[in-house]
C-alpha cells in the first residue's frame, strides 16, 4: 500500500508539473526541466454542450433536463431572475437575507423538517442570491429526485418566513457582514462597485448592516411574492434521471405555481444599462495597521454576446488569469511583491468588468502598481506569442471541460445562460470562439479593455503608505465613497 501511494504521488506530481508548464510563457517553460520520456501534448479537445431536453409549463416555468447516468445522483437547480436587481432601491442586497430565510419554513414544515427532508433525499439544500438571480439547489440521490422536486416546489410557493427564524438569520448575516468588513478584498470590491456603477444594482456586493437590521418578515414576504414567479424561473436537472418521470414530477409539483399572488412584479428581467466613468484618481479605503495594501484595478468589459468576449477571455488568461500569466511571472516569480496576483472577468447581463487583484507588501505598493501598469500596457501594445496563445487556450478549454464533469456545475452554468437569455449551445460556441481567437484579435481586445487609462484604481491600506507610494505617479489619492 505505501508503495502504491508513492506511485500515485509521483503520478500526480508529474501531472501537476505538466499543467503548470502548459500555463507558462515560453521563456519560463524553458527553465523547467521535465522528467524524460513524457509524451507530447495531445490535441486540444473542445467540450461539448450538454444535450438539454426543454419544456415550458403553462405557468411559464422553464424546464431543462440533462440525462447523465455515470453516477446515481442528480443536481437540481431552481433559479429565478431577481437577486440584487430586484431588491428595493433602499434595500439593495437584501436578497441575501431572502435566500437565507426562504428555506427556514413553509406553511407545512419547520426549518428542521425541511433540513431532514433534504438530508433524506441525499443532499444539502442550498440557497444563494447574486446580482441578477436567486438560486435554490440540491443534489439528491437518483431514487429521491421526485422528493427533491416536491421540496423545492414547496419552498417556491409556500415559504412562510417565521419571525424567530428571520431574527436568527439576521443575526447570522450581520455577523458575516462584520467579518467581511475586516477583509481588504471585500472592502476593495465594495468600493469599486460603488465607484464604477454608482447607484446601479450591479455595484452591490452585499447588503449593509442597516439594510439587514431594518428587514422584517413582512418585507421578506413581499419581496418573495414579487420574486418567486414561475414565468421568471428555470428548473435545471442534471444527472441520473428518467426525463419523462422527472418531467411528470415537475408537473405534479409546479403546475399549481401561479403568478396571481404577485405584487408589483419582478423587476429584474431587464435591468437598466449602467453608466460608468473612469477618473484618474486612486480611491482610498482606510485600513489602519494594515501591513499590506490591497490593490484593485477595474475597467469595463464586454458582455457574453459581444464579438470581443472570447478574445478577451484569452487576453485575460495571458495577462493575469492563469498561474503562468505575465502578471504572476512579473510581480510574484521575478520580484516577490505578492503571493498570488490574479485577474478575472465579472460579466452580468448588460455590462461587465475586468478586475485585477493583488495584495502587496506596504513597501512595494508603488512598484507593484507600476509593474501592473507595465503589463497592461504590454498587453495592449505588444502581440502575444504563439506559445502564450496556445497555453491560454489549453488552460481555458481545460478548465471548462473540467467544470463540465460536475453535475452541479453544469446545472449552475445552464441556469446562468437562461438568466441572460442565452442558448444552451453557448457553451460550445464560447469554446469554438476561444479556439479560433487569433493573436491579432487578442491584442485588439487588450487595447479596448486592458489599457491602463481605462482602469479605476482602489487601494485599501494604511493612509500614509498609500499616499506616499502613489505620489510618484502624480495620481491624486481621494477617499472612496461610503457604502
Amino acid at each position: 500500500m505505501p508503495h502504491s501511494l508513492s506511485n500515485l504521488r509521483n503520478i500526480f506530481a508529474v501531472l501537476f508539473a505538466v499543467f503548470v508548464l502548459s500555463s507558462l510563457p515560453a521563456a519560463a517553460a524553458a527553465d523547467i526541466k521535465m522528467p524524460p520520456g513524457l509524451p507530447p501534448y495531445g490535441p486540444m479537445r473542445l467540450p461539448e454542450a450538454p444535450k438539454v431536453k426543454s419544456e415550458t409549463l403553462p405557468n411559464g416555468l422553464t424546464v431543462w433536463l440533462v440525462q447523465q447516468n455515470n453516477l446515481p445522483k442528480a443536481a437540481i437547480t431552481l433559479t429565478l431572475r431577481g437577486g440584487y436587481c430586484a431588491d428595493p432601491a433602499d434595500a439593495r442586497g437584501i436578497s441575501d437575507l431572502l435566500a437565507a430565510t426562504v428555506k427556514l419554513g413553509t406553511s407545512t414544515m419547520t426549518a428542521r423538517q425541511i433540513a431532514e427532508r433534504s438530508q433524506a433525499a441525499g443532499g444539502d439544500l442550498k440557497a444563494a442570491a447574486s446580482t441578477e438571480n436567486l438560486t435554490l439547489s440540491i443534489e439528491p440521490l437518483a431514487e429521491h429526485v421526485s422528493d427533491a422536486i416536491t421540496l423545492l416546489a414547496d419552498l417556491a410557493t409556500h415559504a412562510s418566513f417565521p419571525d424567530s427564524e428571520v431574527e436568527l438569520a439576521k443575526k447570522n448575516l450581520l455577523s458575516n457582514i462584520q467579518q467581511n468588513e475586516s477583509d481588504p478584498k471585500f472592502l476593495a470590491e465594495r468600493a469599486f462597485g460603488r465607484i464604477h456603477y454608482g447607484d446601479h444594482p450591479y455595484g452591490v456586493v452585499s447588503p449593509t448592516s442597516a439594510t439587514v437590521e431594518h428587514a422584517s418578515p413582512e418585507s421578506l414576504r413581499k419581496l418573495y411574492s414579487d420574486t418567486f414567479l414561475p414565468n421568471q424561473a428555470v428548473i435545471v436537472i442534471v444527472g441520473a434521471i428518467d426525463p419523462p418521470a422527472a418531467l411528470a414530477a415537475i408537473h405534479a409539483s409546479f403546475d399549481s405555481w401561479s403568478t396571481a399572488h404577485a405584487g408589483a412584479g419582478n423587476t429584474a428581467a431587464a435591468p437598466s444599462e449602467p453608466v460608468s466613468a473612469v477618473e484618474k484618481k486612486v480611491f482610498f479605503v482606510p485600513r489602519p495597521g494594515s501591513v499590506q495594501t490591497a490593490l484593485l484595478l477595474g475597467a469595463p468589459a464586454p458582455v457574453r454576446t459581444d464579438p470581443d468576449y472570447s478574445a478577451l477571455e484569452v487576453a485575460n488568461a495571458i495577462y493575469g488569469g492563469m498561474f503562468g500569466s505575465r502578471l504572476t511571472k512579473n510581480i510574484r516569480e521575478d520580484k516577490g511583491y505578492t503571493y498570488s496576483p490574479y485577474s478575472y472577468l465579472d460579466i452580468n447581463g448588460k455590462a461587465g468588468v475586468v478586475i485585477t487583484r493583488e495584495d502587496v507588501r506596504n513597501a512595494v505598493t508603488g512598484p507593484s502598481y507600476k509593474e501592473t501598469i507595465f503589463e497592461l500596457n504590454r498587453m495592449a501594445i505588444a502581440p502575444v506569442s504563439d506559445q502564450e496563445l496556445t497555453s491560454a487556450k489549453r488552460y481555458l478549454l481545460g478548465t471548462l471541460g473540467f467544470r463540465l464533469q460536475s453535475r452541479a456545475s453544469v446545472a449552475r452554468r445552464l441556469a446562468t445562460l437562461w438568466v441572460y437569455g442565452l442558448d444552451t449551445q453557448f457553451i460550445r460556441k464560447d469554446a469554438d470562439d476561444i479556439m479560433s481567437a487569433t493573436a491579432a484579435q487578442v491584442q485588439q481586445a487588450s487595447q479596448r479593455y486592458l489599457a491602463p487609462d481605462k482602469m479605476t484604481v482602489v487601494a485599501v491600506g494604511e493612509d500614509k503608505v498609500v499616499h506616499e507610494q502613489f505620489a510618484p505617479f502624480s495620481l491624486p489619492v481621494v477617499d472612496a465613497p461610503k457604502p
